[in-house]
């Protein structure tokens, strides 16, 4: 498959290099737990659930990333307990890069382990993150937008985030306060408010804020040197891990690593801390984080709500029993 929208593609020079893509999927999804016990018979991190049937939201990131990268620049960060079903759903994908977190350690760390692994193939690489458990009704407006802020990151030295426009008062979002310029191709990020009070978040609509979709573009070296300063000590330890050049040591260092290092959350304790950040707005698409059921139920057509209430009231498909 060929990297890139129509639209990319037309707008991007022959000699361009594709961008690398950081999918992150390690982390629990606690929320719909519920859900997926309904379906699958088991409690399953929602990027891993058959919620719609076709495909998982792991393997629709995946067939989203695949708009703007080749499969062999893209890493998948899993879980080490949920790596056998990740590869499983992620066969026929191309040769993917699945990069494997022991423990839990938030998603500073899981990002920077992906970070470090493109940094020692590519060290120019330029890199779009994406989580891995997002709906999104019509993904050509999300390429375009994640095309937008690859270029920006580019012809600016910047790392990027995506904002999505809000159209009602949600204060589970997280939310990017920017400076908005006519025909500017990004804004600069002034602030973030992470889940704000309902009077906030209705300030903050009014404002014209965007809702923090935490995808994001820019020079893997930028992410890097970004975590550095406010994430040292992490930056530091997986360096190590850098060194370790034979496959048989890499496992049993990064347990050992992982085993010392603390949590850090790459929103919370690097975005809201960073300056210089630009924003890329993305345009009408029925993107939804998923973080609740209502939030599922709220972003699905309304066949799509009858269908998968319908199979929650026989107990899940056999399909998704099987997965």
């Amino acid at each position: 498959m060929k990297w890139g929208s129509e639209r990319a593609l037309a707008r991007t020079k022959p000699a361009a290099v594709p961008p690398w893509t950081v999918i992150l999927a390690a982390e629990e999804g606690r929320s719909l737990l519920p859900l997926t016990r309904a379906l699958h018979g088991e409690e399953l991190p929602k990027q891993f659930a058959y919620i719609l049937e076709a495909e998982t939201s792991l393997q629709a990131t995946v067939t989203r990333a695949l708009r703007w990268s080749p499969p062999e620049r893209i890493v998948v960060l899993v879980a080490e307990e949920h790596e056998d079903r990740a590869r499983s759903q992620l066969e026929g994908y191309g040769p993917l890069q699945v990069t494997v977190q022991p423990r839990q350690r938030g998603t500073g760390p899981g990002f920077l382990l992906a970070v470090e692994h493109v940094l020692a193939v590519d060290p120019d690489a330029y890199v779009v993150v994406t989580p891995s458990d997002h709906y999104v009704q019509d993904d050509l407006p999300l390429v375009e937008a994640v095309v937008d802020s690859v270029e920006v990151a580019r012809s600016e030295n910047a790392v990027v985030l995506i904002g999505a426009p809000a159209e009602r008062v949600e204060p589970d979002y997280g939310w990017i306060v920017c400076e908005r310029r006519a025909g500017a191709a990004s804004m600069a990020v002034t602030r973030f408010v992470e889940r704000p009070s309902a009077y906030d978040a209705e300030s903050l609509l009014y404002a014209g804020a965007l809702r923090n979709t935490s995808i994001m573009a820019g020079a893997a070296r930028s992410f890097w040197e970004l975590c550095s300063v406010h994430l040292p000590d992490h930056c530091t330890d997986l360096q190590a891990f850098r060194k370790a050049t034979r496959a048989s040591l890499q496992r049993p260092l990064m347990a050992s690593l992982y085993a010392r290092m603390a949590y850090a959350d790459l929103g919370r304790d690097v975005l809201e801390n960073a300056t210089d950040l630009r924003v890329v707005s993305l345009g009408p698409c029925g993107w939804s984080d998923w973080g609740t059921l209502q939030r599922v139920l709220a972003s699905l057509r309304n066949e799509d709500v009858t269908r998968l209430l319908d199979r929650l009231r026989g107990g899940g498909s056999a399909r998704a029993r099987m997965h």
